[in-house]
């Protein structure tokens, strides 16, 4: 196997991003507003003078980490819960 693909076959930390993905898909836009119309002008331009216009790649990262918590959290606690309960209702075999 392409030694690139095994960090997606073998459960590591491209099998754990593909799970979450589609929360981050969701929450993306949650996170996005948050940061542009209440982190920013309240904590970001107050403290470290920086503008609303600001897209830097500090920014980016920490947008970046925050959406793929928030989806981590949500595949734990919401998405898997649910999955075994469907698992329960409607088992495979």
């Amino acid at each position: 196997m392409d030694p690139r693909l095994e960090a997606w076959d073998d459960g590591g930390w491209g099998a754990r991003i593909a799970k979450c993905s589609y929360g981050a898909y969701v929450y993306h836009q949650v996170v996005s507003y948050t940061f542009y119309f209440v982190v920013t002008p309240l904590l970001l331009e107050p403290v470290f003078g920086v503008k609303s216009e600001f897209r830097g790649v500090v920014e980016l990262c920490v947008f970046g980490a925050v959406t793929l918590l928030l989806a981590a959290l949500s595949y734990k606690y919401i998405e898997q819960p649910i999955f075994r309960l469907r698992d329960r209702i409607y088992p495979t075999s």
